[in-house]
Formats: structure tokens, sequence, C-alpha cells
């Protein structure tokens, strides 16, 4: 009796280690896609050009939208940064072609690109793996085939959140978990999170799908950080106090929507004429996204209240970043709310309004 009681012990012992085996130890994302080397990314100051910011919602394979977008902001490549919150495939018409584009931005230094891992950019390279082992995906995924090894590869690359340093934001496609530290943070919950419930010891829960009682996890944010994300297009646009949910339905036939923010330089400058002691003191300190503290916040606003991206009476809201939105509206609705598409569409390939 007193051996099985050990063996039994040891069984709960390795289980128990093995929940709480830490990311640096995982080797597979949550579709069982190989973990890429860099998890959390973070853009230095110096990688960035000298122009404006640029947040992209989901484009979910809307090329045409996406150029049009850029044009609609007056977007100056090699001066501007561009950063995507995630789904850049999946639904719309040009899966492949997105793919391909955003991989070349991204793969040249000059041209200050960075993009962030979304669930469907997460399923359709687990779908890239099987069809390159000639094994059956499913027709959402046809397009899959018309993708190039370094196109792949690129997916493969795309980490699961990017925090870009001095403006104190931090980019994720779905949502964060107030309290978490960014690296005990879920990769499921990064990709798929939408809702919040509150436990019974006060912490935060994250949910693919509301509950009763749940609630829309960027409502209760409060920074320190600003984060910026898509993936809820049912919500279309979220304007938070601390983030900013950028999917407002394109390929449903709503609209692609960018977030722009100033010049790094002319939000530095502004906050050292407001507090010069602040912003040249909290210039360096560590992000960690977290629940109501304003620790670790990089910028500081000054005492009246004014100007600043961290500290009080001004923690990274849309306005203390100087932030505007544009969109473009959707050429049509690729596809309903729920994945419906025409059969025609399905058939061939071939993309058209539907009712």
């Amino acid at each position: 009796m007193g051996g099985m009681l050990s063996v039994l012990v040891r069984s709960c012992k390795s289980a128990l280690s093995r929940q709480r085996t830490p990311l640096v130890e995982q080797r597979t994302t949550p579709s069982g896609n190989p973990l890429p080397s860099v998890v959390h990314q973070v853009v230095q100051q110096q990688q960035l050009g000298p122009g404006r910011l640029l947040l992209v919602g989901d484009v979910h394979g809307c090329l045409d939208e996406l150029q049009q977008l850029l044009l609609e902001v007056g977007f100056k490549r090699g001066i501007d940064n561009l950063v995507f919150v995630g789904d850049l495939v999946n639904k719309g018409p040009k899966s492949a072609e997105v793919v391909s584009t955003v991989r070349q931005w991204c793969s040249d230094p000059q041209l200050h690109t960075w993009a962030v891992r979304g669930n469907h950019d997460e399923s359709a390279l687990k779908a890239a793996r099987l069809h390159a082992q000639q094994q059956p995906v499913g027709a959402k995924y046809h397009w899959v085939g018309l993708l190039e090894p370094e196109d792949v590869q690129f997916l493969a690359r795309l980490p699961f959140s990017l925090q870009v340093q001095g403006y104190n934001i931090l980019v994720v496609h779905a949502g964060l978990v107030p309290g978490v530290p960014l690296q005990q943070q879920e990769l499921t919950m990064l990709i798929k999170m939408r809702e919040l419930l509150r436990g019974p010891d006060g912490s935060w829960q994250g949910l693919e799908k509301g509950q009763e009682g749940s609630q829309a996890w960027a409502g209760v944010w409060q920074g320190p950080q600003h984060v910026f994300f898509g993936h809820d297009a049912k919500r279309r646009l979220q304007d938070c106090p601390y983030a900013t949910g950028l999917d407002t339905g394109c390929v449903y036939g709503g609209q692609l929507t960018a977030c722009v923010l100033p010049p790094l330089a002319d939000l530095l400058a502004k906050v050292n004429r407001l507090d010069p002691a602040g912003a040249s003191s909290s210039a360096d300190q560590p992000l960690e996204p977290g629940g109501n503290s304003s620790s670790g916040s990089k910028l500081k606003s000054s005492s009246t209240g004014g100007f600043g991206l961290g500290g009080q009476g001004g923690r990274g809201t849309l306005p203390d970043l100087g932030g505007r939105l544009v969109s473009v509206a959707s050429a049509v609705a690729y596809e309903k709310p729920g994945g419906r598409k025409s059969a025609e569409n399905q058939r061939t390939g071939q993309w058209m309004v539907l009712p």
C-alpha cells in the first residue's frame, strides 16, 4: 500500500512539474508549430525611422485595402515606421500576396516594419507545414500552396508580442491578462483572448469567448503601457483609455484602420518641455504589463497632469500618445462574420460580394 501511495505522489509531482514548465523550456506554440526564436520582441529606439509610427489592424488578405490605407495616411517608406497587429492572412482574397509583401518589408531594416503573430497566422503556418508534407489542409487554407519557403519562414518567426521602446506601447494580437508579467502570459491568450472573468481571489482569467460575468479585457487594462491589438472584429474599434483595438472588420465589408502616432522625437521633445527631469530619469526603465501600477513606465507626465506617456495624469492614453485613427472602407465584404463564404468563392478562389 505504501509503495502504491509513493508512486501516486511521484506521479502527481511529475504532472505539476509539467504544468509549471516555464516558457523558455517550451518548444512549440499552441498549434504545435516550433516556438519562434524571439517570442517577445523589443524594438529599440535606434531601430526606428525618424518619422511617424503606424499600427495597422487585421489585414486578413486585403492587400488592396492595405495599399489604400498607406496612401491615405501619406506613408513615407523608409522614414515612417509600420507595425501590424497580426492576422495578416485568411478570409480575404490575397493572403499569399500580403505575406510576401509584409515579409519583404520586415526583412529590410531600412523599411522599419514589424508584425506580431495572430491566431490566423498561427493556423496558416500549421497548414503550410502540413501542405509541405503533402498532407490535406482545409479549404480555407488553399492559398498556402502559393507561399514561397521564405514566406513560411517569415510566419514562423513572427513574435507573440512587440514592445516599442520610447513610445511605452505593447502590441499583441488579442489581449493581455492584467497583473501577469509579459513573460508569464499564456501564448494562447495573446492570440485568442477577448474577455476577462474575475476569479474568487480577485485575479483575472482570460477567455477566448464571453460568458456570464465576463467583460472585454481592453476596458479593464490600466496600463502603464498602452496596448494596441486586433482580433475582436465584432466589437470593431475599441477606444479604451489604455488599449486600442484596431480590428474594424475590413474582411467583412467594414474598414481597415490604422493608428498614427507622431515621430518619437516630437513626443520626447514635448515631454522634455513639460518635465525635463521626469523624461530623462525614466527613459531606460524596463516595461512590464501590469494591472493598476504605473511602475515601469518610461516617460512621466508633469506634476500638473500634462502630456506624458507614463506616471499619474497621463499614463499612456491615446491622447497622451498624440495618436489619431485613420480608416479606409473595404472594397467588398469578402466573408460574413462566422466564416460563411459563397460556394463560388470556395470552388474557384475568386472573391465576390456576399449578400
